[in-house]
């Protein structure tokens, strides 16, 4: 009975799936609903069809090292920290995100959840006072000028809104204050628009004990 109903809604193009609870299986549903109505959108396809790829690759990276301590560098509105809670991570996590319009955000969602913590500073290669440039679509926040590439591909996304001035540390010199003992498993993940680079360099005594590095 199951082959004739599954025979018949495809010949009427439907297809008959069974339900997961698998976050990375549902997120592939969720895209495969969303993309087949937006076949020319090639941008967004070629930005969308990565995500379960990399989503289920943090998994096996955080299972596979035993992390139990995730340093969630440029952490936006609180994208990864939610992320990797939904694909199963219960360890700690240390968000550093400086823009000030996500201090309320961040503060809400971090007190409704007793392993995370975020700290209002930027990071980088030495302690200073920095210049970020803050863009229309905030996610493109950083110290660095968008590029040519970068303007023609995101057009109004990266028009210039603002600048905001902030603190930045070494990650090093907060090792003592995030818990970063000797026997803890880190995974690293920065996302800071181009300053990357400059987070690990202030970062060398931490990567020491880093066991997985996410950097985009």
């Amino acid at each position: 009975m199951k082959n004739l109903v599954r025979k018949l809604l495809r010949g009427a193009g439907y297809e008959l799936l069974h339900r997961a609870n698998d976050p990375v299986l549902t997120e592939l549903r969720m895209l495969h609903d969303t993309l087949r109505l937006d076949s020319r959108n090639r941008l967004r396809w070629a930005d969308s069809l990565s995500q379960p790829a990399a989503h289920a690759c943090y998994r096996s990276l955080i299972e596979m090292h035993d992390i139990d301590l995730v340093v969630d560098v440029g952490a936006n509105q609180g994208h990864f920290a939610q992320l990797i809670r939904r694909l199963g991570y219960q360890g700690e996590i240390v968000s550093f995100e400086p823009l000030r319009r996500y201090r309320e955000r961040l503060s809400t969602l971090a007190a409704a959840d007793k392993r995370w913590r975020v700290l209002s500073v930027a990071l980088g290669r030495e302690a200073a006072e920095l210049e970020l440039r803050v863009y229309q679509d905030d996610s493109f926040s950083s110290f660095h000028a968008i590029n040519e590439v970068g303007k023609v591909r995101f057009g109004s996304l990266v028009a210039p809104t603002g600048v905001e001035r902030v603190p930045v540390r070494k990650l090093d010199d907060l090792r003592k204050e995030i818990g970063l003992g000797s026997s803890r498993r880190v995974l690293l993940k920065t996302d800071t628009q181009g300053h990357d680079l400059a987070v690990l360099e202030g970062a060398l005594a931490t990567l020491a004990q880093t066991h997985a590095v996410i950097t985009e």
